[in-house]
């Protein structure tokens, strides 16, 4: 992971929407943006506050971001989201045979 901030940081401009379209995933932590901005705490939460303004970033929870525009080509699956927003967690079995499809609609 060292690798891919050192590569970032290198091509990061002072305008956050420039380094998140060079992220490569659709989430990113608070500790992605500490390592790879390297700024002050204070910095940080000034340029992520603007992002959230500009609808660049959106929270999840705290410490933890989707990048609006990487969300609008690949929308995270539900069950990715509830792994990153509670961790440790698990897909129950029921859930996952349900998400296929090979359990009936329970009778309401």
């Amino acid at each position: 992971m060292t690798v891919c901030y050192m590569k970032l940081r290198v091509g990061v401009k002072k305008n956050i929407k420039d380094f998140l379209e060079a992220w490569n995933k659709n989430v990113i932590r608070d500790s992605d943006l500490a390592d790879a901005l390297g700024k002050t705490p204070p910095a940080r939460h000034a340029l992520v506050k603007r992002a959230f303004k500009a609808g660049i970033l959106i929270r999840l929870r705290k410490g933890l971001y989707l990048v609006a525009s990487k969300a609008k080509q690949i929308l995270p699956q539900e069950f990715e989201l509830a792994a990153l927003v509670y961790e440790p967690s698990v897909v129950s079995l029921e859930s996952a045979l349900s998400y296929h499809g090979w359990l009936p609609e329970a009778v309401g």
